[in-house]
């Protein structure tokens, strides 16, 4: 998104947002539609949790869970897909669920350089998946987006 067509509330919230890096390393999991019942079990008593998604779909339930948390459940998912070694980039900053446009440019800047991307979006807070060997490109392709909002911000508007 190019910032001609960044709205300036999108621009603001852009320009305001802090970049948090989990110290936990996440991995990802696929299982089988079925597991979810067993799964959300386990996931029960090994806890807790710093960070935890879980979706089901009618194709397959994905968890993305530190890698601390899955060494501790591995043994009773032998057929389960993992893909280790990511790492969580959560935006700090709170966003209305009727804002256009505000992930569009930090995926962007990644996919200039690059470096594949997943996100989990809670209800007000988004967080960006990229794999360990990518982190520190990605926590500087995301700093220089939220630089130049901030730059292009009008004279007087307040960001934090």
């Amino acid at each position: 998104m190019s910032g001609k067509m960044m709205t300036g509330a999108t621009r603001a919230l852009l320009a305001a947002t802090r970049l948090r890096v989990a110290e936990e390393r996440l991995v990802l999991v696929r299982l089988s539609v079925g597991a979810y019942s067993a799964l959300w079990e386990q996931l029960d008593r090994v806890g807790p949790h710093a960070f935890l998604s879980l979706t089901v779909s009618p194709e397959e339930t994905t968890v993305l869970v530190s890698q601390t948390v899955w060494k501790r459940m591995a043994r009773d998912w032998s057929g389960a897909a993992v893909e280790p070694g990511w790492r969580l980039i959560t935006l700090e900053q709170t966003i209305s669920l009727d804002v256009a446009g505000y992930l569009a440019p930090l995926a962007q800047a990644l996919a200039a350089e690059g470096i594949p991307l997943l996100v989990v979006s809670a209800f007000s807070t988004d967080h960006l998946l990229v794999r360990e060997e990518h982190l520190e490109r990605a926590l500087e392709a995301l700093q220089r987006v939220i630089d130049k909002a901030a730059g292009e911000l009008p004279p007087g508007e307040v960001h934090s």
